[in-house]
Order: C-alpha cells, then sequence, then structure tokens
C-alpha cells in the first residue's frame, strides 16, 4: 500500500523534523512534502533532509508558481536530484491570492496559462536542451542548464483544486496533489483527471493522484475530530475563495456561508462548531485508529493510488508519532 507524508516537525525543531523524516523513510513511506506557505523554505530543508534519508522521494509541498522563476525552478529541482541521489520531485502549486499578492508583493494573473508554461519551461530545462521558449508570460532565449541534465526524468506533482486546473495537471504533469479530497463523491474530481491524462496521449493511471488529507488520530475520537473542523474552518473562512469555492462544489453551501460568516465576524469557536459531521467524514481522516485505517483504506478504493498524509494543526508530537507508525505501509 502506497502512502505518502507531510514532513512534520515540532514548532521550529530541526531535531525533531530529521528524526521525523528518517522514521518515515524506515516505515516505507514513498514521498515525503516539505511545507513552506511563508515559513520555512521547503528546497533548503529538502537539502538537509536528503542526507538523512536514503529511499523516501523528496517534494515542496508546494513551491508556488509565482515567487521563483521557472529557471530558478529548474536548478533548485536538478541540484535536489543530485543532492539525494535521484530522490528529487517537483512540487508546484498558486498557492493563494493573498500569499502570492500580500507576502510576495506579485500579481496572481493568469494562473492557468501560468501552470502551463510553467510546466512546459521545466520540462525543457531538465532535458539538457537550449531553453528558447515564446510564451504569453513567459519568453527565455537562449540558455542551457549549466550541469549535467538529470539521468531520468523528474516527476512534477502540481496541486490543483479547480476543475481546469485538475485536467491541465493531468495533461502536463506526473502527479496531481488535490487538497480536501471527497472521498464520498470521488467521481467527478477522476474524471476529470482521466481527462486531462486523455488529452496528452496519456493512460489515466499513468498520472499519480496524490491528495493531502487533513489527519487527525487519537484514542479519544471527539477530540480527533475536533482538530479535523478546526482546520476545516480556517481553511473555509480564512484561507481565500480556492478553498471555499472547492468546498461549495461539493454541496456545502449553506455550512460554508455560515462558517465564512462567523469567521468574519472573529468568531473562531462559532465557526468550528458549524463544521458538520458530514464534512469531517467526508473531507478528512479523524477520529481513532482503527476508523483511520479504514478511511485510508476507503480513499485508495475510490482511486486514489498515493494519499499524503496532511497531519493536523492542532496534533500533538506523540499522536503524529503514533499515526506515523499506525499508517505506515511496512505496518499494513
Amino acid at each position: 500500500m502506497r502512502v505518502g507524508t507531510i514532513l512534520w516537525s515540532e514548532g521550529n525543531n530541526w531535531q525533531v523534523l530529521r528524526d521525523f523524516a528518517k522514521r518515515a523513510d524506515e516505515l516505507g513511506y514513498e514521498i515525503g512534502f516539505s511545507q513552506e506557505s511563508w515559513g520555512r523554505e521547503a528546497y533548503i530543508t529538502l537539502a538537509d533532509l536528503a542526507w538523512v534519508t536514503k529511499n523516501i522521494r523528496l517534494a515542496p509541498g508546494i513551491a508556488n508558481l509565482f515567487s521563483r522563476t521557472p529557471g530558478l525552478m529548474a536548478q533548485l529541482a536538478a541540484t535536489l536530484d543530485v543532492q539525494s541521489n535521484g530522490r528529487g520531485v517537483v512540487g508546484l502549486g498558486l498557492s493563494s491570492r493573498q500569499l502570492i499578492t500580500n507576502f510576495h508583493g506579485i500579481k496572481f494573473e493568469h494562473p492557468i496559462q501560468r501552470t502551463r508554461e510553467y510546466i512546459e519551461i521545466i520540462r525543457l530545462a531538465l532535458s539538457g536542451e537550449r531553453v528558447n521558449y515564446d510564451g504569453e508570460i513567459f519568453k527565455l532565449q537562449g540558455f542551457r542548464l549549466n550541469m549535467p541534465p538529470p539521468e531520468h526524468k523528474i516527476p512534477i506533482y502540481v496541486a490543483a483544486m479547480g476543475p481546469r486546473n485538475i485536467r491541465l495537471c493531468a495533461e502536463l504533469a506526473d502527479g496531481v496533489v488535490p487538497f480536501f479530497p471527497n472521498s464520498k463523491d470521488m467521481g467527478y474530481m477522476m474524471g476529470q483527471i482521466a481527462a486531462g491524462a486523455q488529452d496528452a496521449g496519456k493512460d489515466p493511471s499513468e498520472v499519480e493522484v496524490a491528495p493531502f488529507i487533513i489527519t487527525c488520530i487519537t484514542e479519544d475520537p471527539e477530540e480527533g475530530r475536533a482538530q479535523a473542523r478546526a482546520q476545516i474552518a480556517s481553511y473555509v473562512g480564512g484561507m481565500g475563495d480556492f478553498y471555499f469555492d472547492l468546498i461549495r462544489r461539493y454541496g456545502y453551501i449553506e455550512e460554508t456561508d455560515a462558517i465564512k460568516e462567523a469567521w468574519v465576524q472573529h468568531d473562531r469557536d462559532r465557526a468550528r462548531s458549524l463544521v458538520t459531521e458530514d464534512m469531517v467524514d467526508s473531507l478528512t481522516i479523524a477520529g481513532t485508529p482503527s476508523h483511520c485505517r479504514d478511511r485510508l483504506d476507503e480513499y485508495h478504493a475510490a482511486g486514489v493510488n498515493l494519499p499524503i498524509i496532511y497531519w493536523s494543526h492542532g496534533a500533538s508530537k506523540q499522536n503524529v508519532e503514533f499515526g506515523l507508525e499506525l499508517l505506515a505501509p511496512k505496518n499494513r
């Protein structure tokens, strides 16, 4: 059974992060994603973790498509791949309008076209060919990556939520990384992935479906579900339109409106209370150990071939370490 994980740490404790990555590697987790957002930079982190792991693949989770040029991203990918002995994965995504505009000071423009051109340029640069590219956004001329090209194809995984972006990523990338996948209604998303793969003449089975799934495992089922409700509320209420619109597309119209209203009014407790049991059951893995094992199996059965465990923000070190062992491929 294939499973990946977010590379978790306790605050800014680097040794905890290294120990977590080493243990995930030993337990057979296939891929580890280093979160970035506006915190720890992903590629510096992964370069360090490459020295303390042997088999686990390493990916940013995610590196946004605005704050680095595609040429720089190709350099980073090639460097990590050498340093990790071929275990590097490119992990890309749009992030959010708020982060790109308010933290990086860049206009959030033309996201779909930017995604297409970005992936095409990285592929061209990593091939070892001279990069001559005339796109709508990027125009590059004359440069070749000044290091030997990778001996193998470095996989590109792209985070996607909207239908158009999911289809585009399935067309151009090796893996699609959705967020908040709805385990009770995976058909639409899987259909978009299949259509995108077919647009590129690929078999849909060639595209990895690797969603980030919020996971909260506790012996007390209500504690884990409370963590899940808090996480859902924060994304719906405070993380911009992408997540809000995504969960509305699942049919949670009244719920998302109410959560957003409470969040805007700074009533966080009420916002969390408005996350329904059905939302927790559909969008997360939360509850007792046996329940969480079953939920992971449900995602696999629905066509998710590489689920990524996304440890909830409220989880303790004890909970995360227990969960890492419980869901590990070598323990299934």
